[in-house]
């Protein structure tokens, strides 16, 4: 049965075929939980602390708050986590605008956060987030709504950030000259 598929299969256009076997139900459903599989596994092999390579996302220290690119995001999505790209590229911009590089901050930002709803640890674009709300002398309430939809850390943890980084400052500045 399987020969005879694939076989009959041979050739026609891929889309049709695709067409036809998602048309049944229980095909549809174990191609869509292959596919979850897939991503799923694509974002546990950037949750990592020690195997493998972690997530840019991951690294919050001074260096990397001072050079962020929101392209080290993207190339990590193309080349570690493609079907989330092709996921939220599809939902947020299904058609491609004059201006592509105004597209790549929001993607990277919905990226950002869904991996950080995932693992904690993958904060660095809240980490960016949170420096700026207080900066921008944000209210602790502005934290709070902010932090509660993942866009930015605690006040608290703002406090904290700038603390490290006025004392990598410090030890930049004085301690190297």
């Amino acid at each position: 049965m399987t020969f005879q598929l694939i076989e009959s299969c041979k050739d026609a256009i891929p889309e049709d075929i695709a067409k036809e076997v998602l048309s049944v139900d229980s095909i549809k459903g174990a191609v869509k939980l292959q596919l979850l599989k897939e991503i799923n596994d694509q974002c546990q092999s950037l949750c990592v602390r020690t195997r493998g390579e972690p997530s840019v996302l991951k690294d919050t220290s001074v260096e990397a708050l001072e050079s962020v690119e929101w392209c080290n995001v993207m190339k990590e999505m193309k080349n570690r986590a493609p079907d989330i790209l092709d996921f939220i590229a599809t939902v947020a911009a299904p058609r491609l605008k004059k201006n592509v590089d105004a597209q790549v901050p929001p993607v990277c930002m919905v990226y950002a956060m869904m991996m950080n709803q995932r693992w904690q640890e993958l904060s660095l674009v809240q980490k960016i987030a949170t420096i700026i709300l207080g900066v921008g002398h944000s209210s602790k309430k502005t934290f709070e709504r902010m932090r509660s939809l993942g866009i930015c850390q605690s006040r608290a943890n703002y406090l904290k950030t700038m603390d490290v980084i006025g004392k990598h400052s410090f030890t930049t500045v004085f301690l190297k000259s």
